[in-house]
């Protein structure tokens, strides 16, 4: 279930940002991208609509789920891939006729839990 809740700031390096969007940090939930973010991982997120095939996005799914998954767009097809160690997540597949997909961002940075110990 996408929800907001504004836990706090955190300091990012510049060389992240491009000034012509907004950014915003989602804390990982879950397990289905644990490959690349570990449950507890904080991933800056540049808000935007569109996204390359192959890019790690935000997705909202029918205005109220959303995932972040490596997503594949062809036509009205959007495809999200789960990079996890749990064989449980599946490839998802949505017709965009059928189902009201939203792309919120991509994912820029991905900051593990364990990094965010030492930096404290």
């Amino acid at each position: 279930m996408a929800v907001e809740n504004i836990e706090g700031y955190e300091v990012i390096e510049r060389r992240y940002l491009n000034p012509a969007y907004e950014y915003f940090f989602l804390r990982v939930a879950g397990d289905s991208m644990d490959l690349i973010a570990p449950e507890g991982s904080l991933v800056l997120i540049q808000k935007e609509d569109s996204i390359e095939n192959g890019e790690i996005g935000i997705v909202l799914i029918d205005r109220q789920e959303a995932t972040m998954k490596k997503v594949f767009i062809q036509q009205n097809i959007v495809t999200l891939l789960p990079m996890s160690t749990n064989r449980n997540h599946q490839i998802q597949v949505y017709d965009c006729e059928k189902t009201d997909i939203k792309i919120i961002g991509k994912a820029v940075k991905i900051i593990q839990q364990t990094d965010l110990v030492k930096a404290k």
